[in-house]
């Protein structure tokens, strides 16, 4: 029932809570969590997203070979990579990408990253936006269509 009632919420663009452990200031407040709502994501997000996973550079055997030393490399990039989907606008991203970053670096552990890395990807909306391209490829919409009575089965009779 929870799963409907969220799917229900992100399809109508409220987005879904996600909650972190708040930092150092908000607890003397006696504010124990905050909420990240994570919506479907833009698609200047989704640009975003690509140019920072192509930073990257991973291929399969990295993975299989020294994954501590991939966990050095890429760490940053990949709480990057969930802030960056958190705060889902171009504004917001340029002015607290990197708070953000560094605050989930400090909170989240490995568990809790996949938690949200997954949570994001479920409700992130990326099937639709594959779905279109999908559609555009099958309807090809950039091919040279040629408009002349003969393409439409009309014949010159002489």
């Amino acid at each position: 029932m929870e799963t409907e009632k969220q799917a229900a919420e992100v399809l109508l663009d409220r987005g879904v809570g996600w909650k972190l452990s708040a930092p150092w200031y908000l607890r003397i407040l006696g504010k124990k969590t905050v909420t990240v709502t994570i919506k479907p994501l833009r698609l200047g997000t989704l640009l975003e997203l690509s140019r920072l996973y192509a930073g990257m550079n991973i291929d399969a055997s990295q993975l299989e070979k020294d994954p501590t030393l991939l966990v050095n490399k890429h760490a940053t990039t990949v709480c990057r990579i969930a802030a960056v989907c958190m705060l889902n606008k171009k504004g917001r991203i340029w002015m607290f990408s990197g708070f953000l970053t560094k605050f989930l670096l400090s909170r989240l552990t490995a568990n809790a990253l996949l938690e949200v890395m997954i949570f994001i990807s479920t409700y992130s909306g990326v099937e639709a936006f594959i779905d279109t391209i999908r559609l555009i490829g099958e309807m090809r919409m950039t091919a040279p269509r040629n408009l002349s009575p003969e393409d439409q089965g009309s014949q010159k009779t002489e």
